[in-house]
């Protein structure tokens, strides 16, 4: 179970931190807005998300000339 950043930190079943890797690992780099597509979540819950997952190490962020992508090795 993860924590839904845009419900105050409330559980939520339905955006697993597993299915984030899971996305990284079979396409090595996506933006945030192609992983919040994919999941069916708004950006700014997914972002929360990524951002956690890269502080303590599990996926890489990056950013491009056309906005920020997450790496997954």
């Amino acid at each position: 179970m993860t924590v839904d950043c845009e419900k105050g930190g409330q559980p939520s079943e339905k955006l697993p931190d597993e299915t984030i890797i899971h996305l990284l690992e079979e396409h090595k780099a996506l933006p945030t807005d192609r992983i919040a597509s994919e999941i069916e979540a708004s950006i700014s819950t997914i972002r929360c998300r990524l951002q956690k997952m890269a502080k303590v190490g599990l996926i890489e962020h990056r950013e491009t000339a056309k906005g920020d992508v997450w790496l997954i090795w």
